[in-house]
Order: C-alpha cells, then structure tokens, then sequence
C-alpha cells in the first residue's frame, strides 16, 4: 500500500483548489466579496460596543426619512 507524503498532499489540494477557483471564477468572487463585507461588519460592530450606543428612535427617524 502506498501512502502519499504530506508534500504531495498539499500539493494536490493546491492544485485542485486552484482549477475549481480558475472554473468558477464568479461564484469565488461573490463568495470572497461576502467575506469581505461580513468581516467590515464585524469590525464596525466592535467599534460601535467601544462607543456609545444610539437610541433606536434616532435610527427609525433616520430610515424612515
């Protein structure tokens, strides 16, 4: 039985990784754009705990026009 070395595991894995991105180049940036955007939401949301809080009036005036 054969065993395949870490090496050329990774190497394997890299290589599939890639050809699935390079075929599905769309979906990958819609699905990287959404890391992105999640990623500034949560940093905007560890800013704001830091800040003081602002009435939920004052946002529903603020959307409602």
């Amino acid at each position: 039985m054969q065993t395949m070395t870490e090496k050329k595991q990774k190497e394997l894995i890299k290589a599939s990784l890639i050809e699935i991105m390079t075929e599905n180049k769309d979906y990958f940036k819609e699905i990287f754009s959404e890391i992105i955007e999640d990623a500034g939401m949560i940093n905007a949301i560890q800013k704001g705990r830091k800040n003081t809080f602002v009435d939920e009036k004052n946002i529903m005036s603020i959307l409602e026009g």
